[in-house]
């Protein structure tokens, strides 16, 4: 989103009532979100970032010690629909993260199938 969008939008956000502060933090969330996170990904929690982003101290605290009790794991991101859970997260329910509070360590492995994309050497699609 380029310098002209994101005025743009946080100036539709305020005519929706959204205060000009929250307007602007929601368009620096939005630019700031990983894109490249994905189903299976080997990821880490961004303390720093969740930290740094306000509302830290209105949190609820089973999460904050949730997110620093796990500050150095290494988790599996799961995709739930415009989210990501941790597969390795043992709570119930499970926390939710939007990608832009987690860091990449390992993509997700692509699945590669041969040139007929049987996997048995043949040559036929792939069903499923």
């Amino acid at each position: 989103m380029n310098r002209q969008q994101r005025r743009q939008m946080v100036k539709h956000l305020q005519s929706r009532g959204v205060k000009r502060a929250d307007a602007e933090g929601f368009v620096t969330t939005y630019n700031s979100r990983n894109t490249d996170i994905t189903d299976g990904a080997k990821v880490r929690i961004n303390v720093v970032r969740i930290k740094k982003n306000g509302g830290w101290d209105e949190l609820n605290p089973h999460y904050k010690e949730f997110v620093l009790a796990n500050k150095n794991t290494l988790f599996t991101a799961i995709k739930d629909e415009h989210t990501f859970v941790l597969e390795e997260d043992t709570t119930e329910p499970r926390w939710k993260f939007i990608a832009a509070d987690l860091d990449l360590i390992e993509a997700a492995p692509v699945e590669v199938h041969p040139a007929g994309g049987g996997g048995d050497g043949e040559d036929k699609p792939i069903e499923g």
